[in-house]
């Protein structure tokens, strides 16, 4: 028997489309970060449900990447023209504006040891920036489409990113070369994330299906599991999820939302 979710708060103030979601630790403060179709960036206390300050403003069109830092102090977004903005968390100015992206930005990732981020866009070339400058280190090429998701291994050396030619890709996070050969899917991928221990890697695609593989030799683990019936944007391993051996018990959070941006 399927158990249903329930709401425990309603976050209300963004005047447009909620585009991206992240938790977020503050001190002992959990609290909740999204962006929107309103250009604004915004903090949420999860305790009260209660908007934290007045909202970022700094973008000049549709906020959709996001990212929080592992302490809560900086976040850092992306929009539609392809701008990203590191931001001081506490008093919401902005510390580096990131602007080589030519289309849209996607998806943002800090490094396991924060010092640099990861962000993909349509624009298909992700792309690894200095967090403490703003330089663009380098950028990946490879993908033969725009580029939806980004996520760093664990141990930082390795970067997995999920396109719209129906691949997954591993990178190393050290020089941006190919690692591995391409992870086929038949459509267009819209999430990657690694297991805790490095080893195993799920993706989820258009098609409602979720696909387990094994990081170091990109081989499929068994048959993709059916999980929907249209895509999945998001797919994330629960606190204390296993190893590659049993896929079919690894604990997965998944939510396939309404249909936003097919261009």
């Amino acid at each position: 028997m399927e158990q249903s979710l329930y709401p425990i708060r309603s976050l209300r103030g963004h005047t447009g489309p909620v585009n991206k979601v992240a938790f977020s630790n503050y001190g002992n403060q959990l609290r909740v970060v999204s962006t929107s179709n309103d250009t604004t960036v915004r903090i949420w206390d999860v305790e009260t449900g209660n908007q934290v300050g007045i909202p970022f403003k700094g973008h000049g069109s549709v906020t959709i990447g996001l990212a929080a830092s592992m302490d809560g102090r900086r976040i850092a977004s992306g929009d539609y023209d392809g701008k990203i903005i590191i931001w001081d968390a506490e008093t919401k100015n902005i510390i580096r504006t990131l602007s080589h992206h030519t289309r849209r930005v996607n998806f943002i990732r800090f490094s396991p040891d924060e010092e640099r981020i990861a962000s993909t866009s349509f624009d298909g070339t992700p792309k690894i920036w200095d967090v403490e400058t703003g330089e663009l280190v380098f950028e990946i090429d490879g993908h033969q489409g725009g580029v939806g998701t980004v996520a760093y291994s664990p141990n930082g050396m390795k970067i997995a990113s999920g396109s719209r030619d129906g691949t997954v890709r591993i990178w190393s996070a050290a020089t941006g070369k190919q690692q591995a050969q391409p992870l086929g899917h038949d459509t267009v991928v819209y999430s990657v994330v690694w297991s805790p221990d490095n080893r195993l890697l799920i993706s989820a695609c258009n098609h409602g299906n979720i696909y387990f593989w094994s990081a170091p030799t990109g081989v499929q683990l068994g048959s993709p599991l059916h999980a929907h019936s249209d895509r999945v944007y998001q797919v994330a391993i629960s606190p204390g999820g296993c190893g590659p051996q049993r896929p079919a018990d690894l604990s997965v959070v998944f939510s396939s939302i309404a249909k936003r941006y097919t261009q």
